[in-house]
């Protein structure tokens, strides 16, 4: 059986139709249907989108480091944000390619803080000429219910509306902030740069790019259920054992 026979027996829903069955036959169609998309997100899977904060600044440590044989610059981070009356922040690794060209670059979900890691070969991303922004997603917040750690109190006040802000939301928000701070920066290429994250965090890229388009690419690896695989008629992992045991990466 060919694919399309296999997803036509998944009756997966149109894309290219509006709510009201109205076809879309444009691109500017398409933009009135991404909304209704992104809305079908927000009220179901993974919560409102936290808006943009109201003053943003980012602290970088005075004291670089010299990277990759002298390739490239690492700088240690911090973003931190007003909005509401309150301040929050969370921290971030820049590495960036010496030399005065502009880079195209990757902003990174990463499992881990410290640069590189086994999820961040990032000697070989310099030495391909692209410049990285490492996010730790248990530094912007934990990888549980406990929406009380990092800045998670500061962008979802309660979790009793059926679209509460999700934790999977929170880690895209940093991204998007992330790439905020990039369009400061002359020696990035602000046309071609990708959010990239594994697992959960392919979930979390996927949302990034999804509601912030100033992301060229999207790279979800192995985002699996709610991610880049397709629920409806999915073998393994199922909509009800993932959000019973990962309940906090989506709305209620």
């Amino acid at each position: 059986m060919d694919a399309y026979a296999l997803l036509n027996e998944r009756r997966l829903p149109p894309l290219l139709k509006f709510k009201d069955g109205g076809e879309v036959k444009t691109a500017e169609d398409f933009e009135k249907r991404r909304v209704e998309i992104k809305k079908i997100l927000e009220d179901r899977e993974y919560g409102k989108i936290p808006p943009r904060p109201d003053h943003m600044r980012v602290e970088v440590d005075p004291s670089p480091v010299s990277f990759a044989a002298g390739r490239a610059t690492l700088r240690k981070l911090r973003l931190v944000f007003e909005m509401g009356g309150e301040e929050f922040s969370f921290p971030a690794v820049s590495v960036i390619p010496n030399g005065g060209e502009r880079h195209p670059a990757f902003v990174h979900l990463n499992f881990y803080p410290e640069i590189p890691n086994k999820y961040q070969p990032t000697e070989h991303i310099i030495n391909r000429g692209y410049a990285i922004f490492s996010i730790c997603y248990n530094d912007v917040s934990s990888d549980n219910n406990d929406f009380t750690t990092g800045i998670a109190p500061n962008l979802c006040k309660s979790r009793r509306r059926s679209n509460a802000t999700s934790k999977i939301a929170i880690w895209a928000w940093a991204a998007m902030r992330m790439m905020d701070y990039i369009e400061s920066l002359d020696e990035i290429d602000k046309e071609n740069v990708a959010v990239i994250g594994h697992s959960r965090l392919g979930k979390t890229a996927l949302v990034t790019g999804g509601f912030d388009e100033r992301f060229k690419y999207v790279i979800s690896n192995d985002s699996g259920m709610s991610g880049a695989a397709i629920t409806r008629g999915k073998i393994g992992e199922d909509a009800e054992t993932i959000t019973r045991v990962f309940p906090f990466w989506f709305c209620p």
